[in-house]
């Protein structure tokens, strides 16, 4: 009895904090990113390769996000995949409500690769999260064998 309780109080606990713990990790290695490019932005190679270097760390980022989140969460990965995935999409929409408000009003390259990375890791992490759990919980229904109709 007080075992049963005890597994479902930490499934619980990690349904609370799973997603809050991949999106801190996310969000980590991305100002982590900003430190280390501000340390070398007068670097030529850094400014040849910027949108190449962007695109590439929002794209790990936020396959980090969606595939941590579907790792964490004990049963019914693909509802923590998506609420990854509403949470990316509103932090994206966030960034480019903010992008345009405040800074530019019109689309440039930079902005276009960076949402692109964005984008291309959240589908990377959905793909990625699928084939790795898709018979370890990512529906969380047990299959029954169709042995054959009773008559």
């Amino acid at each position: 009895m007080f075992a049963d309780s005890l597994y479902l109080t930490m499934n619980r606990l990690r349904w609370i904090f799973g997603i809050p713990l991949a999106l801190s990790i996310a969000i980590g290695i991305l100002i982590l990113n900003a430190e280390f490019t501000s340390a070398i932005s007068h670097n030529e190679l850094y400014r040849r390769s910027y949108l190449y270097y962007h695109a590439f760390v929002n794209m790990i980022c936020f396959f980090l996000f969606v595939f941590l989140s579907s790792l964490f969460i004990p049963s019914k990965r693909k509802y923590a995949a998506l609420i990854a995935v509403i949470i990316s999409t509103a932090l994206a929409g966030i960034g480019l409500y903010d992008t345009f408000t405040q800074r530019y009003s019109e689309i440039t390259l930079t902005i276009l690769i960076n949402y692109a990375g964005l984008f291309a890791g959240i589908l990377t992490g959905i793909y990625i999260s699928y084939t790795i759990f898709k018979n370890k919980g990512w529906d969380a229904v047990k299959k029954v064998d169709n042995i054959g109709e009773m008559y």
